[in-house]
Formats: C-alpha cells, structure tokens, sequence
C-alpha cells in the first residue's frame, strides 16, 4: 500500500536553469521508502543573476511506500493497510510527523530555510491535520482514496500545521546537502543550525536574539577549531590545551589573537575581522554592561558584522573538518607522489565532499603529460571514493596543475579538462 500526502512549504527556489526547478529524491526510514518531490506555480525568469530561475513552492508531496518491503528482511514494524483500514489517526500523525520532521530538519539547516520548522501536533489535531495534509492511500499507486469518507460537512475544527506566509529563499544549489541529510538522517553541526537561527531572527527583527546565536555559533566553532588545531597540529598536552581554551579569556581576544595567526591567508583576506570584533564588542557590552545594543547601530551595519560573524564560523568549520581529515589525505597525498613521481599535492575539504587538489611543479622538475595527469586525476578519484561513499569525481574533484611562479597548465573540474596546456 502507498500513503501520500501534500504538506504546507512556502519557499522561493531558485536556479541557474529551468530543469533544475523540480528536485526530488528518496530516502527509507522505519522500513518505509519514501518518495519526496514539491508541488508549486509555474517557474518565472528574472533578467540577469546566478540564479535567474526561480520557483514558488506550495507544498511538500510526501510518499510512504510499504508493498516492495511486505516479504523482505526491512518489513516495517507496522504496515500502511493496519493504520488506514481502520483509520487509526493519532498512529497515523505519528508516523507522518516523524517523516515530515526528518525532511524539514534536512531543508532547514542545510538549505537555510528558518521556517521549514519541526511540528509537534497533539493528538486532538489528528483528524484535522489529516484532512488538511489532503492523506490518500492507494493499492497500486495509480488510484488514490482518501483515508477520510467523502463529506459534505464542513470541518470547522480544522487546524492549520506547517509553513506558509512570507516566502524564504531556498538556493537548488545547496540541493545535494538537503538531499543527503534527510536520506541520512543528519544532524546539523552548530555553524549551520545556529546560523539559520540567527538569519531568521534577523529576518523577524530580534537583533539582540541574531547577535546572540552568532556570537555563541561562533565561540563554539571556534574552541572546537583551536582544540583540533592544538591537539592535532601542535600536539599540545591537555593542561596546555585548557589554558589556551580557558574561558576567562574574553571571545574578543580570542579571535583578535589566535585567528591572525592561525587562520591560512586566503581566510585571513575573506575575513573583515573588524566588523567581527565590533559584533563582539556588543555582545559583550549587552551581556556585562546595558543589557541591549548600542542605539546608534543603524540596520545596515548590524546585519553587515553578524553576517561577518556567521562567514567566520563557517571558516572555521571548514578547517576544523580539514584538520580532523588531515591523516588521512596526508596518506592519499603520498601515495599519488609515490606512485607517479610528482611533487606533494595539497588538498583541501571543502562542503563535506568537495575536494580540491593542488600541484605545484617547479622550474627544475618535469612536467607530466597530459596522458600522466589524466592518470593521476583518476587514482584520487578512486581514493577519495574509498574514503567517501558518496564522492563523485564528476560533482566532487577539482584538480589543478600549476608550474611556477603561478601558471595554471592544467585544471580537472566537473568530469574534464577547463585548461590544458600541456600534450
């Protein structure tokens, strides 16, 4: 039997071309496959931007399977037909509120999508909720019935559950993060969770509330950075560790020293450390002194720091999760050298699946043919496919050779060759 329902989503999506407008995917949970796509108004095309393409979504449209998995091993605990004939609604809402709570974690923090909310119904809104999420079963997936006997009686108790009103922007390009976190059930780590929060109040004018969830996403990140950093990098024992991360130390100075000097220079360039450390300097004038942000700060320049602040995480993240990936890359970065006689590449992490390799050939060494690189591209496309199941050369790998002082003679990106100047 399948169940399917059509769930309240109110989202701009936007894209650099029509076909990527209707993005769906599939994921199991409890021994159910779930089939997810969105429902929305035509598409409508703006003059210019990166994504020009842009989508008004209306709804979620949820699909709960349960036949293909009736005689296998994964059979759910319970089956579609045992909730719907009879109608057991309060059974019903629970299965469908988790289904509905995993989607929405995975498009909220990884789409920045503040209002795509986890629901939390009571049980006296099931039978209102049902109705309203239009619940249908089918026997083959091709006829649909509602769980609910036709009516000419008006619900008057209906309730409304689920995420209309003003529009968020939701970007198709952070599609393959929300796909894989509902199909993996992902939790968010803070410089996500918290900088969604903090976007949504800024959204809703709570500044004290946005400065708040920066500044805390940003204290977090940033001791988990050092901590890596010290243990892994300096090899700092655990008495030297808790003073460099001793909390009496103001976040100010924290990041006014250690950042300067721990962070490599191109975060260093992208960084405007002075709008983080005037977001600073409020926070810690609002939490020690007056209890609310100076008058004078004039909108612009309040959302211009805590973006700042929130860019800053972000770094941070990203070089917390390269240093905890350093070993291993370390090890697929000599093996490369080895085995083809080139000089150390760099790689670097970048969005969880995203690699980036470097070769810097110098003047005295020899430059590997085309038919060399091409061999090489494809010896860390199958090394980093066995660190990640999900990686994919063709989406995933960047690979650039350079000869110095700074030419670019080769570049592997999107499954081919953007630059080659070598035969």
């Amino acid at each position: 039997m399948k169940l399917r329902i059509k769930f309240p989503f109110a989202a701009y999506l936007s894209a650099a071309t029509p076909e990527q407008l209707d993005p769906a995917t599939e994921f199991s949970y409890s021994g159910y496959q779930i089939q997810l796509s969105f429902e929305g108004h035509l598409p409508l095309t703006l003059s210019s931007g990166e994504e020009p393409h842009f989508r008004p979504l209306t709804h979620l449209l949820v699909v709960v399977d349960d036949l293909e998995f009736q005689a296998g091993a994964n059979r759910p605990a319970t089956l579609l037909r045992s909730l719907v004939q009879p109608l057991d609604p309060n059974r019903l809402l629970d299965l469908l509120t988790a289904i509905i709570n995993r989607i929405n974690r995975g498009i909220r923090n990884f789409g920045l999508v503040p209002r795509a909310a986890e629901i939390q119904p009571t049980e006296d809104q099931a039978r209102s909720l049902l109705r309203q999420w239009e619940t249908e079963f089918s026997e083959d997936g091709a006829n649909w019935e509602s769980v609910f006997p036709p009516s000419v009686i008006p619900d008057f108790t209906s309730v409304f559950l689920g995420n209309v009103g003003d529009h968020d922007a939701l970007s198709i390009s952070y599609w393959p993060d929300i796909e894989e976190a509902i199909q993996e059930d992902l939790r968010p780590g803070p410089e996500q969770e918290f900088v969604t929060n903090s976007l949504d109040h800024m959204r809703q004018g709570n500044l004290r509330l946005a400065l708040m969830e920066a500044v805390v996403c940003l204290q977090i990140v940033l001791n988990q950075f050092l901590r890596e950093h010290f243990t892994q990098v300096r090899n700092y024992s655990r008495e030297k560790l808790d003073r460099v991360l001793d909390p009496g130390v103001p976040l100010v100075t924290r990041v006014g020293l250690l950042l300067d000097l721990l962070l490599p220079a191109d975060d260093r360039k992208a960084t405007n450390l002075e709008l983080v450390i005037k977001a600073l300097r409020w926070w810690e004038e609002l939490l020690h002194t007056t209890g609310h942000l100076p008058e004078a700060i004039g909108r612009e320049e309040f959302e211009a720091c805590v973006r700042e602040v929130l860019e800053l995480a972000k770094r941070l993240g990203q070089q917390r999760d390269m240093i905890i990936a350093a070993p291993e890359l370390k090890g697929i970065a000599a093996h490369v050298s080895r085995k083809f006689g080139v000089p150390l590449p760099e790689i670097q992490v970048r969005r969880r699946h995203d690699m980036i390799v470097r070769f810097h050939i110098a003047i005295a060494s020899a430059t590997p043919s085309a038919d060399e690189m091409l061999r090489i591209v494809g010896e860390l496309a199958e090394s980093f496919r066995q660190r990640d199941r999900k990686f994919n050369d063709r989406n995933h790998l960047v690979v650039g050779f350079t000869r110095y002082p700074n030419e670019t003679i080769a570049m592997w990106m999107r499954g081919g060759w953007s630059v080659l100047k070598v035969d």
